[in-house]
């Protein structure tokens, strides 16, 4: 019989290791993940036979000054896969989110058959990109190491509404996990934004700043031809949210940040 419970820090080891045998990750983003953004996470297992056979984890944030969760790291061993386990795993962890006092949940599906999972769970499609293209205009100012002393005023003052706001906690992490697989972070006071080179552009994956202009002055810092920015708003599916309780739902969310 699968019982469904909230995981604590005895479950670490076993946790860890079922995340590297169900995503392609490097061990040392992996302990990442579970030194510096479970502690702002909650984490949940599925046990059959006193064995850990699935996970989830649900990581805070805000949206529109409700509180909010980020749905990541679902993973089921191989050969418990197909049987629901997951499914009710997530109900069970939302629904204890909802007692906590959540409104909403966001996730990315990693892929198109991922999208129609979740969609049976109630997720809806309303998470949209655009991408635009900035071409290199001279030489800027230097970059400056360290975050921006005030993440949360720089995502406000980019993004307005509708969107995930992270915590600078959050945020620190997903440089330092992305810097794993070679994906840089530049900052100033007023910008910070990061980014993947290849072959003489850079690839924009987050970015918050004061004004276009100090976002620039950043980016032009980086040796590139051309930016690709991934902005808020668009057609282009990023990601899905569903209300809990009786939260009403917003026609359009950027969520920013993704994680595994």
């Amino acid at each position: 019989m699968v019982r469904y419970e909230i995981a604590d820090s005895r479950d670490i080891p076993a946790l860890k290791r079922l995340w590297l045998t169900c995503f392609e990750e490097k061990p040392e983003a992996a302990d990442l993940f579970f030194e510096k953004a479970l502690p702002f996470s909650h984490a949940y297992k599925a046990e059959e036979n006193s064995k850990i056979i699935a996970a989830v984890y649900l990581t805070d944030c805000t949206l529109n000054g409700a509180r909010a969760h980020y749905l990541c790291g679902a993973a089921t061993l191989p050969g418990y896969r197909n049987r629901g386990v997951m499914s009710g795993l997530i109900c069970f962890a939302l629904a204890d989110a909802e007692k906590r006092g959540d409104a909403y949940s966001v996730l990315f599906p990693a892929d198109e058959g991922l999208y129609r999972f979740y969609a049976r769970l109630g997720y809806e499609s309303r998470c949209g990109i655009r991408r635009t293209c900035l071409r290199r205009e001279g030489e800027r100012g230097m970059a400056e190491n360290g975050f921006p002393a005030d993440t949360d005023a720089l995502q406000k003052a980019c993004f307005g509404r509708d969107f995930l706001l992270w915590r600078r906690e959050l945020l620190t992490f997903a440089s330092d996990y992305y810097a794993v697989y070679g994906i840089r972070t530049v900052s100033s006071p007023h910008a910070m934004a990061i980014y993947e080179m290849e072959n003489n552009t850079a690839y924009v994956l987050y970015a918050v700043y004061d004004t276009m202009e100090a976002l620039k002055n950043l980016l032009f810092t980086v040796k590139a031809e051309q930016y690709i920015l991934t902005q808020a708003g668009g057609d282009e599916p990023y990601g899905m949210i569903r209300p809990l309780g009786n939260n009403p739902l917003p026609d359009e969310v950027f969520i920013g940040i993704t994680l595994n």
